[in-house]
């Protein structure tokens, strides 16, 4: 038996996290089978993908349905993987068992993998998924037969990006080989009208017909290689920004999704700083981002900054000397053809970022993945002087550790600008150009709400997703600003609206666990213990839980993991 690793759709190399140099050259971008040289065996095929989709208000939907093709007459192990976005829940995962598939069951990560591992070694077919560094999915396939072929479907959710007149869905889609057989097929209800081409890289057959109530699009291709994201735009139709979910084991008690203006000034005074510090993240991960994407908001803000002093840092493993840049008139020429040369390898340390080293300054962009697999990894924020800037966070990685990302920008004041979410290099540009606007406070009048997220304070942006868990009828009062005196107040009414239906009400709870969750793993010391109780309550997977996909009862009962299948339950 040969040990495959199954780089697919979007998926990222993982460094080492060794300290003995060098480290290995990564695989070979997804998504393919890495093969070792000299091996002799033909690569594993992606032969049939089928995505689906389905948005309902705010809140999206997609499955991915992969079969692998194995061309060589020896049973293979591999491993898929798959890097989410920010926000996206692992709703479900299921495996190829004996011609059928079965779906995971989210348990704690150390019982997983001693059961994977026990029935591994009596040569029996379990399943095991879980989040790696990164946010990324991974699951290991065996066996993937000799001949044969091998399935596997991912079941993911997220709200939906507020663009003010619609919401908008994003799927990346980057594919390094053809993929045998590609079916897309999307659906939307709630709208009036049919949802619209985005301004990014749109697939010409993304074409949307009205059947009933609903709008679909849908289409097959053969040996295609698709190499852009996959996104669509859907016009606003009625009141949609806010859905709620009884808990089924305490009614009273509501799961609340709600979307909101934060009232921040729309051009209102920028920033203007004098000095500024850039750190860039060089390391090998660096070259699976899209850097003409990054280049060119930071061209449009360095216009938009017309004259300012940069110190420019370049980090790996250790940071470089800084560099020093003297902007004039807007013309960042010379920084950003520094950027583009730099070398992009080695492992990643974001403990190399010392904010001492570079002087005063008044504002820092940091721009990277968050990946750091190499010594230290927090950052030293604070200036030479003993102030603490407003530091701004910005990458356009597929694969990123969003919950230090997060934590950095939130601990200057700042945001996270995921450039997946923008179509506009200046429209992005003049975000970092904003002040520092933040949620102050949030509180419950009339009722009670807990597990709020994001916890004031916060930075925020134009739009906010809060998610809470409510009881009784009230509102919840947010309160917005730059902190200096003046504020904003919004209101969100629970607990007075008709409930979500059923089909829509688990989704409604897994996005407030994965929003709590996040906001939990944000913490400088994450309550790892919580984290594991509501991963394995909610069906979420998170850094202490694992999907486990068992082969026989007598396994699921050993372990005491109820399965899903209700042929199997009533066995168990």
């Amino acid at each position: 038996m040969y040990r495959l690793i199954l780089l697919l759709a979007c998926a990222l190399p993982t460094l080492s996290t060794a300290l003995s140099p060098p480290l290995p050259p990564p695989p070979p971008p997804p998504p393919q089978v890495w093969i070792s040289p000299g091996s002799g065996l033909q690569p594993i095929r992606l032969a049939d993908v089928d995505i689906q989709i389905r948005t309902r208000g705010f809140i999206a939907s997609t499955t991915l349905d992969l079969r692998f093709d194995n061309p060589n007459a020896r049973v293979l192990e591999g491993e898929f993987v798959f890097p989410l976005a920010a926000g996206q829940t692992v709703a479900g995962y299921a495996l190829e068992v004996n011609g059928t598939m079965r779906e995971g069951v989210v348990i704690d990560k150390e019982t997983a993998r001693v059961a994977f591992e026990e029935t591994s070694r009596r040569q029996i077919d379990p399943g095991l998924a879980e989040l790696t560094a990164g946010n990324v999915f991974r699951t290991r396939l065996y066996p993937i037969p000799a001949n044969g072929s091998k399935r596997v479907r991912l079941h993911l959710e997220a709200t939906l990006a507020d663009h003010g007149d619609s919401w908008r869905y994003l799927l990346p889609m980057q594919f390094k080989d053809p993929v045998g057989r590609l079916h897309i097929r999307a659906e939307t209800t709630l709208s009036a009208s049919a949802p619209l081409g985005d301004d990014l890289k749109v697939d010409p057959d993304l074409k949307f017909d009205r059947s009933e109530s609903a709008w679909i699009a849908e289409f097959t291709r053969e040996n295609v290689r698709p190499r852009s994201e996959l996104a669509f735009r859907i016009p606003k139709s009625g009141d949609q920004a806010q859905v709620e979910a009884a808990d089924v084991l305490d009614p009273s008690w509501r799961s609340v999704i709600a979307l909101t203006d934060s009232g921040r000034p729309d051009g209102g005074k920028p920033a203007q700083p004098r000095r500024v510090a850039v750190f860039v993240d060089a390391s090998a991960s660096a070259r699976d981002r899209d850097r003409k994407r990054e280049t060119a908001v930071l061209a449009a803000w360095f216009k938009a900054l017309g004259n300012v002093e940069v110190r420019l840092v370049a980090f790996r493993n250790d940071a470089d000397p800084a560099l020093r840049f003297d902007i004039r008139g807007g013309d960042a020429g010379k920084l950003l053809d520094t950027i583009a040369a730099l070398p992009l390898d080695g492992g990643s340390s974001y403990g190399a970022i010392k904010l001492s080293a570079v002087g005063n300054v008044d504002q820092v962009l940091l721009i990277g993945d968050g990946l750091s697999n190499f010594g230290d990894s927090e950052a030293d924020l604070v200036a030479a002087n003993g102030q603490r800037p407003s530091v701004q966070v910005m990458h356009a990685a597929q694969r990123a550790d969003h919950a230090r990302l997060a934590r950095i920008a939130r601990a200057g004041g700042g945001n996270v600008l995921d450039l997946a979410t923008q179509t506009d290099a200046e429209a992005a540009a003049q975000q970092l150009l904003q002040r520092g606007w933040r949620l102050l406070s949030a509180e419950a009048k009339g009722g009670e709400c807990r597990d709020i997220s994001p916890q004031a304070p916060t930075p925020v942006a134009f739009k906010l997703t809060v998610a809470a868990r409510c009881r009784g009828r009230g509102e919840l009062l947010l309160r917005f600003g730059y902190g200096d005196g003046a504020s904003v107040e919004r209101k969100i009414a629970f607990g007075q609206q008709e409930l979500a239906p059923a089909t829509l009400a688990d989704s409604v709870h897994r996005l407030w666990a994965q929003a709590w969750l996040a906001q939990l793993a944000s913490a400088p010391k994450p309550d790892s213990a919580a984290m594991v109780a509501i991963g394995k309550r909610y069906g979420v997977v998170t850094q202490g839980t694992s999907l486990l996909v068992l082969d026989r009862i007598e396994d699921y009962v050993r372990y005491r993991v109820e399965p899903k299948e209700t042929e199997l339950l009533a066995e168990y």
